[in-house]
């Protein structure tokens, strides 16, 4: 597995195990809470999530779950098409 933070690679082959909903990237450095991240696997899936919460104990890493796809009401005000009355 290969984590992205935009266009930049965090890590390769990182161990990554199921948890619960989502998943924990094991990660000496992990992430903030609420950060998107891009998941690539071996076998080519490609998938995006946010971390929900960080451990930073024995075992340092994230939970992560699939990031919520967005509708049209999360856009900004700018973006909104207005309605013509």
């Amino acid at each position: 597995m290969e984590i992205y933070y935009g266009h930049y690679s965090v890590g390769k082959e990182i161990a990554v195990s199921p948890d619960g909903d989502g998943w924990f990237i094991e990660l000496a450095e992990p992430m903030p809470v609420g950060t998107t991240l891009r998941l690539v696997g071996l076998d080519g899936s490609d998938k995006l999530v946010r971390v929900q919460s960080v451990a930073e104990g024995t075992k340092k890493g994230m939970y992560v779950r699939l990031n919520q796809a967005t509708d049209s009401s999360d856009e900004p005000e700018g973006k909104k098409k207005k309605k013509r009355r």
